[in-house]
């Protein structure tokens, strides 16, 4: 972690750390060292976390201070029903409300993420911004994603996806948006659902910072033709250049990307990189791509 940071700074496009996990307050002296560090070499700081911590109003006061001392500007709070049971063992949403309102009190930028269900189950959006207007606190943001099925919703019931974020033919945003490092060391390209999943990572992984610095890493990516591709044509697009004429329903590009890792990557083995963006792009566009790539998206 202190390496990723150290090296990110010769990285003009970076300008945010995310301590995230998992639950990354677990290791609070090193997630405060990292906070510190980051603030040395002039990153916003933002901390994802489930406010675990915050089981009192004092506690979580203390425990926000100490890492605000370090230069913490961004706290992301992430609340649902699949955090709700893990919550409630040390205060429920209680918990989220003393995280919020210590983090307004110290001036730390805050807002709630939940997930969005189809036929409003769980905690909502709606529901959430009631409950934090209710405890004073309507200056914390609340915003929402759709899940994936990968992973372990990929056992949940289908009727509980919604339709709006059916993936398009269109680039992917996130994709080479953000460089992710893994406890492992690997480095992916962006931060999708797809990521830690041992059969899917592959995907998304372009190196290793055991092995490697992040400058060369983020060079490669920057150069890497699934990337690319999923960049500037979006993952759909590239699974019916694959030969994926009629793809199944999917409720997310997450979704996609996992099917073309774990069913498509014979298929890609055996495609040199410049095949696979004159599939997915054409050859009118191939050399025009390349070159428009060459530095910082």
């Amino acid at each position: 972690m202190y390496k990723a940071i150290r090296e990110a700074a010769d990285i003009a496009s970076i300008s945010v750390v995310v301590f995230t996990g998992g639950e990354s307050t677990l290791y609070f002296d090193q997630l405060v060292e990292g906070v510190r560090l980051a603030g040395e070499y002039g990153f916003v700081k933002r901390l994802v976390t489930n406010a675990w911590w915050a089981s009192s109003a004092d506690r979580a006061y203390d425990y926000l201070s100490k890492l605000k001392e370090a230069g913490l500007q961004e706290l992301n709070i992430s609340f649902d029903q699949f955090h709700a049971p893990f919550l409630a063992k040390y205060g429920g949403f209680q918990d989220v409300i003393n995280a919020a309102s210590a983090a307004v009190k110290l001036g730390i930028t805050t807002l709630v993420g939940v997930t969005k269900l189809r036929g409003g189950e769980g905690p909502t959006m709606q529901w959430v911004k009631e409950r934090l207007r209710e405890a004073g606190l309507e200056e914390v943001m609340v915003v929402q994603d759709a899940p994936s099925r990968v992973g372990r919703a990929a056992n949940l019931p289908e009727e509980l996806f919604p339709d709006d974020n059916v993936p398009r033919e269109v680039g992917c945003p996130e994709a080479m948006a953000t460089v992710t490092l893994h406890p492992n060391g690997d480095v992916s390209f962006c931060c999708g659902h797809i990521i830690t999943l041992p059969e899917a990572a592959w995907f998304t992984t372009v190196g290793n910072l055991n092995r490697e610095s992040l400058v060369d890493i983020v060079d490669k990516m920057r150069r890497n033709a699934l990337a690319i591709a999923l960049r500037y044509a979006g993952p759909l697009r590239m699974l019916k250049a694959l030969g994926e004429a009629n793809p199944p329903k999917f409720y997310s590009p997450c979704e996609v990307c996992y099917y073309i890792a774990t069913r498509k990557r014979e298929v890609l083995e055996q495609l040199t990189a410049e095949s696979l963006l004159s599939a997915v792009f054409g050859e009118t566009w191939h050399g025009t791509l390349l070159r428009s790539t060459s530095g910082a998206p």
